[in-house]
């Protein structure tokens, strides 16, 4: 299956090595852009060429970008890696489940899988931003695996070839315009009094994980936002600029 739409992000790499290792695992499965987000990695670096290998032509043209919500933009499915223990979360999904869901996406959409830093991984702000989390089971007594080793088995899983799930009709929301709904929702709640700051924290990361679940279609956030525009109207707040 066709990894051409699919960017992988590297969320402040630390070991320039790996994005070399990266960009080989994303030469073998046919994905062709990387971007990395902060992090003291270099792709320019000796040891990112030496283990790139026939992915030099990917290294070479890494993106480096500040935020990762700017590396997200356009991206209709975001799949986030973690190690953590999230039986529970509404949006984790399988490795093995990874291709029936790449499959499921219109043709021309836009996706990313996202690889958080060495040491710690994903932060709940980033997993915030994922429509799906994934985490790779192992059976010895380390659960986290090499950022390198955990792109391969991704890009792996992604790229296999599976019966096309009936796709729904509905063009899906973009990154950037659910993060703008759920910023104006917030918005509302603060002026209402509602949000306590001590508590914006765990609401976010509770609101998003229901939002990643329900996955939004661009005409349903387009419907919310209408909706909080009104409520701001009611309340004699000016609504702002759609963005």
């Amino acid at each position: 299956m066709s990894l051409e739409n699919l960017r992988v992000v590297l969320v402040e790499p630390s070991a320039s090595g790996n994005l070399g290792a990266v960009a080989r695992a994303m030469s073998n499965m046919g994905a062709r852009e990387l971007i990395q987000v902060g992090g003291i990695a270099r792709f320019d670096d000796p040891e990112a060429q030496k283990f790139a290998t026939h992915g030099a032509e990917i290294l070479a043209n890494t993106q480096q970008i500040e935020h990762l919500e700017l590396a997200l933009e356009g991206c209709s499915i975001i799949i986030g890696s973690t190690a953590r223990d999230r039986e529970k979360a509404p949006n984790l999904v399988r490795p093995q489940d990874l291709a029936a869901l790449w499959a499921l996406q219109g043709a021309g959409t836009k996706g990313a899988l996202v690889l958080g830093t060495e040491r710690t991984g994903l932060s709940n702000q980033a997993m915030s931003l994922c429509t799906h989390l994934v985490t790779i089971p192992t059976p010895g007594p380390q659960s986290s695996l090499n950022l390198a080793q955990a792109a391969l088995l991704l890009l792996w899983e992604l790229s296999q070839e599976t019966e096309t799930p009936q796709r729904p009709d509905a063009e899906p929301a973009q990154s950037e315009a659910v993060e703008a709904m759920k910023g104006h929702l917030f918005e509302i709640l603060d002026q209402i009094g509602y949000v306590k700051a001590q508590d914006q924290k765990s609401l976010w990361l509770g609101f998003s994980a229901l939002v990643a679940r329900a996955r939004l279609s661009k005409r349903e956030v387009s419907m919310l936002r209408g909706i909080f525009n009104r409520i701001q109207v009611r309340l004699g707040v000016k609504p702002p600029r759609k963005r």
